[in-house]
């Protein structure tokens, strides 16, 4: 077991503009016999910079501990630039060391989940990763109370700021040693615990999500600029476009309009509370039923027995009343104002990343402490609004078709035969492709087209397919191939995950907004059956060698890096195994090397002084100088991640495209000059497109 130490640092209190702030103290848990001591050092004391020095020290064997490792580490990076480069060798070298991160690992190779799991006699343990919550998961203490009251130590160490340690009360240096303490007697304990639990239920990737989470907070830190006249602009057109919207949900009764304050006629000096703007649920309710009976569909309802209005409910609705339509499109609308928008109240918004879900996927989501948003959902029609800073430009880097690529590599591992793994290497679009065998099965007239062809094999339908592709001053024949095209997505990354016809339905639906009924979705599978036969190897190969031993009618895997996930069903096996983990992983490995490129001087690279800002799944945003080099810049982000996903894809070509803009925006195509450089697909000038 190697050496360990913990530390936890106090700093000023987060807020906007000091994401990672000034450092007042740190404190060293060590062991040493059987007892663990702890020393505080404060920013006051001659031997504070030396002592980080020492701690980060590259040719030491000590490793480190921390709870919440990228805070920490943040700050120290913030605090003493010059730590960096050793920061990421400590990182590769495996030595530091997160309790939560490791936590949420050992939860997944053994219960399978991070929010809840049931014990054998029946009873539900919620599960929490907290440092106080771990604290009394192993150690059996309590100071939930200390940590939550607004007046402890915990919120209060600025007050401390430049005085040496000696003067400080001794609840403030007993807080922060406790801290450090509980964290290394943690670590022992985990480690003893990974060390009952070899092979596969193991810790293995622990280091690799450290490295990744630390790298992560250091885009939340940068954040992305806000245009703030855009903002504006957009919150006032999107109000103006609703008003039709509003009015016809007002006038049947569904939106009950604002009221203002008002004078009472008997005392005009003092005013009613006025109303907010409400929704008659009864109304709804009614209309609900309504246009159920009206076209033979069934009700849904609550645990409670009241009329189901949930989003899902009435998206199956808004076919059959136009009222409801009306209702569904204003309240997605309305989200822009009532949550996007008002997020947008500062120069620059943070996005806080959340680096491990069930699937090794990262997560997003707004924090209460700085101006902040979910990074991961920001709707196309505001995406506008973020931009890049005076004299910087964006470079988005996404890859293409990625969950395809790690299915057909996944595929081509286990058995040596994957007709998607030959399409993608011959440089075929997957999508296109099976579009192709969609359309020859359901379109009437393409089937004739085809047949006229004589084209019956899949690779000839394909090539009668792609002339659709750009046709010519022939409309409705591009948007055949995009229907179908379209269709395709969700066939071939929602079947692979082991969904059946009717929850493919919902899912075509929720992530995609194609509608189509059961016999259509039994259809689709048969089809991309016939395109991809392998695909039955893989599900016989699910049932029959990921069983978890553990947990009866369960299934386990393990990933590309060594992530074990218990407790599966076979659903979440048949999509991690093959899809979303191995991305995710993939994507991680981007992250490390893009943001070491950035950040890590001695790494030498052209990317040094440019600044990940956002990462979405499969996609890099990358905030860089606006000058002459500005291509190969892009470029080298571009075969860094490349080269990063080969890794987990070892015999499938990847690609990964830039784009470069000066608006963040969706739905912008790489750009050249006349001279084949890599220009900014749009200006600096915000123009509204309320289609978006």
């Amino acid at each position: 077991m190697p050496p360990f130490i913990a530390v936890d640092t106090e700093t000023h209190r987060i807020k906007e503009k000091n994401i990672a702030p000034k450092i007042v103290c740190f404190t060293v848990a060590y062991k040493k016999g059987k007892s663990i001591y702890a020393f505080l050092k404060s920013n006051a004391e001659q031997d504070f910079s030396s002592t980080i020095d020492e701690i980060f020290d590259v040719d030491a064997e000590h490793h480190i501990g921390f709870a919440n490792a990228a805070f920490d580490l943040g700050v120290f990076a913030c605090s003493y630039p010059s730590l960096i480069p050793n920061i990421f060798k400590m990182l590769e070298q495996g030595r530091i060391h997160d309790i939560i991160i490791r936590q949420k690992l050992m939860d997944l190779s053994t219960h399978g989940h991070m929010k809840s799991y049931t014990t054998s006699e029946g009873v539900v343990i919620n599960m929490s990763y907290a440092l106080s919550s771990l604290e009394k998961r192993y150690l059996g203490v309590s100071r939930s109370a200390e940590k939550e009251d607004q007046d402890s130590w915990r919120l209060n160490y600025h007050e401390l700021d430049g005085i040496h340690s000696e003067e400080w009360p001794e609840e403030a240096i007993k807080y922060a040693k406790e801290d450090a303490i509980n964290t290394l007697r943690i670590l022992y304990h985990q480690e003893e615990q990974a060390i009952k639990q070899p092979g596969e239920n193991s810790i293995r990737t622990e280091t690799f999500q450290v490295g990744v989470d630390f790298c992560l907070f250091l885009a939340t830190i940068k954040g992305m600029a806000i245009d703030e006249e855009a903002r504006d602009q957009i919150k006032e057109q999107i109000e103006k476009d609703t008003e039709p919207l509003n009015q016809a949900l007002i006038d049947i009764g569904i939106l009950r309009p604002e009221e203002p304050p008002r004078a009472y006629k008997n005392n005009p000096g003092k005013f009613t509370k006025g109303k907010k703007e409400s929704v008659d649920t009864s109304v709804l309710a009614d209309l609900i039923v309504s246009t159920c009976k009206k076209n033979d569909l069934p009700l849904s309802y609550t645990p409670t027995g009241r009329i189901a209005a949930s989003e899902e409910v009435l998206e199956d609705l808004v076919e059959h009343n136009n009222h409801i339509d009306a209702y569904v499109e204003r309240q997605k609308t309305r989200k822009i104002i009532t949550t996007e928008i008002p997020r947008m109240d500062s120069y620059i918004i943070h996005f806080p990343f959340w680096i491990l879900k069930e699937t090794g996927r990262t997560s997003s989501s707004a924090s209460k402490l700085y101006p902040s948003a979910n990074g991961q959902n920001i709707d196309p029609r505001v995406r506008q609004c973020y931009q890049a800073r005076p004299g910087m430009v964006l470079c988005s880097v996404d890859y293409s078709y990625l969950e395809l690529c790690t299915l057909a590599q996944t595929v081509w591992k286990l058995f040596d035969f994957s007709i998607l793994k030959e399409i993608i290497c011959a440089g075929v679009d997957p999508h296109a492709f099976l579009g192709a065998q969609l359309a020859y099965a359901l379109d009437t007239n393409f089937n004739i087209v085809c047949s006229g062809r004589k084209a019956t094999r899949a690779d000839e339908i394909y090539e009668a397919f792609i002339l659709c592709k750009d046709t010519a001053n022939q409309q409705p024949i591009q948007d055949f191939f995009k229907k179908y095209r379209t269709f395709a997505k969700p066939t071939g990354l929602g079947y692979p995950g082991g969904l059946g016809p009717k929850t493919f339905i919902k899912f075509a639906k929720g992530n995609y907004g194609i509608r189509i009924d059961l016999d259509t979705a039994t259809r689709l599978r048969e089809v991309w059956f016939d395109t991809f036969p392998e695909m039955r190897d893989y599900f016989d190969w699910i049932q029959s060698s990921c069983t978890d031993p553990n947990h009866h009618d369960k299934f386990a895997y393990v990933s590309p890096l060594g992530m074990y996930r218990a407790n599966c069903a076979f659903t979440s096996a048949c999509n991690g195994k093959a899809l979303q983990t191995p991305a995710a992983e993939g994507a991680k490995l981007a992250i490390w090397n893009v943001q070491r490129a950035c950040f890590d001087p001695e790494e030498k690279s052209l990317l040094y002084g440019c600044y990940l800002v956002n990462f979405l799944h499969d996609e890099l945003i990358v905030e860089m100088p606006d000058d002459k080099r500005v291509e190969r810049r892009a470029n080298e982000i571009s075969r860094l991640m490349v080269v990063s996903m080969e890794e987990i894809c070892k015999d499938v070509p990847i690609k990964a495209e830039p784009t470069l803009m000066y608006r963040w925006d969706k739905f912008v195509e790489p750009t050249f000059n006349e001279a084949g450089n890599l220009i900014p697909s749009n200006t600096r000038e915000f123009i509204y497109d309320g289609s978006r």
